[in-house]
C-alpha cells in the first residue's frame, strides 16, 4: 500500500533525511527563520520510499525544487510521477504559484526526471550553465595550467589575507565606477567559503581579482572566479586556478568543478575546447518551472 504524508516536523522527517542532498538535510528540522521548507513524503507497505523537497522564501508565493528521490529499489513504477503530482497539489493548498527546479544533464535519472516533468506540465528545459569536472589526475597534464609565470608586480594571496583597507578600496573603486561584474562580486560569497584554496590577485598594490571556492559533497567548487577586464584577454585568471589546484591537496580536494555561464562566450568556447578533453565530466545545468493552475479569483486570497 503506497500514502504519501505532508512532513513538517524533525522527527517524522528523521528518516527520509538520507532521500536528498547533504547540503539540504539540515532544512528537515524545520528550524530555519530564513527559509520555509515543504516536505511530501511517501511511503509503501508502511516503509519510506521517496521524498520531495522544496523551499520557499519568506512572504513569497513561489517555490524552488530542490530534490525528489525514489528508493533504488522501487523506482519504475510510477512512484516519482505520483509523488510529482502530490507535491504540485500540496502546493496549491499552500498558494504556492510557481515552482522551480534545476538539474545537470548527464545523470542516469535525467531522462526519467525530464520525463517526468514533461508529463507534469514544466516548461521545456533551459539550459543555464555548463558544468565540468576535473580530477586533479586527469587535469595535470592540460597545457592551460602552469602556463604562465606571474609577472613583475603580481602577486597571488589567500583571500583571508586581504586587508581591511583592500577590501574597502575594493567595494569603493565598484561603487564610484562599477568594473565588476554584478554576479560575481566577492564579498557575496564568502559564507563558508573554502579558506585554503581561496585567493586573489593583487596588482601593483592592489586587488583586481580573485577566486573564491567551497568545499560541496567532496569537491571543490570554483564559486567566484573574476579579473579586471583589461587583464582577462592576458589570461590572468588562470594564474588564479593554477594556483587553487595547486592548494586542493591541502584541502582534502581531488574533483574541482565548474561552472561557466552561457552568456560568458569566451569562457564557454575555452571550456569546450581546453577543458573538456581533460574533464571527467562535461555537462550543464538544466531550468525548467511551472506556473500553478488556481481557479479564477482564488490564487492569493
Amino acid at each position: 500500500m503506497r500514502t504519501f504524508i505532508q512532513l513538517s516536523d524533525a522527527k517524522a522527517a528523521a528518516q527520509y533525511r538520507s532521500m536528498t542532498f547533504p547540503a539540504f538535510q539540515g532544512l528537515l528540522n524545520f528550524n530555519s527563520a530564513d527559509v520555509a521548507p515543504l516536505a511530501v513524503g511517501t511511503l509503501q507497505n508502511e516503509a519510506p520510499a521517496g521524498l520531495a523537497l522544496l523551499v520557499t522564501s519568506p512572504n513569497t508565493s513561489e517555490a524552488e525544487l530542490l530534490s525528489i528521490f525514489v528508493a533504488p529499489r522501487l523506482r519504475r513504477n510510477g512512484i516519482a510521477l505520483e509523488l510529482m503530482q502530490r507535491t504540485l497539489a500540496y502546493c496549491k493548498t499552500q498558494n504556492i504559484q510557481k515552482i522551480s527546479a534545476s538539474y545537470m544533464s548527464g545523470q542516469d535519472s535525467t531522462q526519467t526526471l525530464e520525463n517526468i516533468f514533461n508529463k507534469t506540465g514544466w516548461t521545456a528545459p533551459q539550459t543555464r550553465m555548463l558544468v565540468v569536472r576535473c580530477s586533479l589526475d586527469s587535469i595535470k597534464s592540460a597545457p592551460w595550467l602552469n602556463r604562465y609565470a606571474l609577472p613583475k608586480g603580481y602577486e597571488v594571496l589567500p583571500w583571508a589575507q586581504v586587508t581591511t583597507a583592500e577590501r574597502e578600496a575594493l567595494r569603493v573603486s565598484n561603487l564610484e565606477k562599477p568594473w565588476i561584474a554584478p554576479d560575481l562580486v566577492p564579498f557575496d560569497f564568502e559564507e563558508n567559503y573554502e579558506p585554503v584554496t581561496s585567493v586573489a590577485l593583487r596588482v601593483n598594490g592592489a586587488i583586481v581579482g580573485w577566486c573564491l571556492t567551497h568545499a560541496v559533497e567532496g569537491m571543490l567548487r570554483f564559486t567566484c572566479a573574476f579579473v579586471r577586464k583589461d587583464l582577462q584577454r592576458l589570461g590572468r585568471l588562470l594564474l588564479l586556478w593554477d594556483e587553487v589546484v595547486a592548494r586542493m591537496p591541502h584541502a582534502g580536494c581531488t574533483v574541482g568543478m565548474w561552472t561557466i555561464r552561457l552568456s560568458s562566450k569566451s569562457m564557454v568556447d575555452f571550456a569546450r575546447k581546453h577543458m573538456q578533453p581533460y574533464s571527467i565530466y562535461f555537462g550543464e545545468t538544466r531550468g525548467v518551472t511551472i506556473q500553478m493552475a488556481f481557479p479564477e479569483g482564488i490564487a492569493g486570497q
